[in-house]
């Protein structure tokens, strides 16, 4: 196992369920197509213990997501997505950094979707 950030990618795993889920509380299942195992200290407990991690939930998007990611100086979009997702993503920060860019894609479409749509400026829109 990776020992700096204590997740790596489960290169054994096969999924091949819809990569995308909605659920019907506004939030989103992105299933990995290149599951994660890390390290997790139980909170409780103290313990620590090996988890896969499959899937990633991302929570709905709140006026303060927005308002958080407004007031960070921007250095471009991808910079952008990876901060506000990063703060929607329910999974642990190593295992967040470990997502393979296939299943990136997937978890920053959910963001983009979650976004407002932009108001027409013009009558040809």
């Amino acid at each position: 196992m990776d020992q700096e950030n204590k997740a790596y990618i489960d290169e054994n795993a096969d999924i091949t369920k819809e990569p995308i889920q909605y659920n019907n509380d506004g939030s989103a299942t992105v299933f990995l197509k290149q599951p994660i195992k890390a390290d997790i200290r139980k909170r409780n407990s103290g313990e620590v213990v090996e988890e896969t991690f499959g899937e990633v939930r991302i929570r709905k998007m709140s006026f303060g997501d927005m308002k958080a990611l407004g007031s960070v100086k921007s250095k471009g979009d991808v910079d952008d997505g990876y901060r506000l997702l990063s703060r929607l993503c329910l999974v642990p920060e190593p295992v967040f950094d470990k997502i393979s860019g296939e299943d990136m894609e997937n978890c920053l479409e959910v963001v983009q979707s979650f976004l407002p749509k932009s108001p027409k400026t013009s009558p040809q829109e």
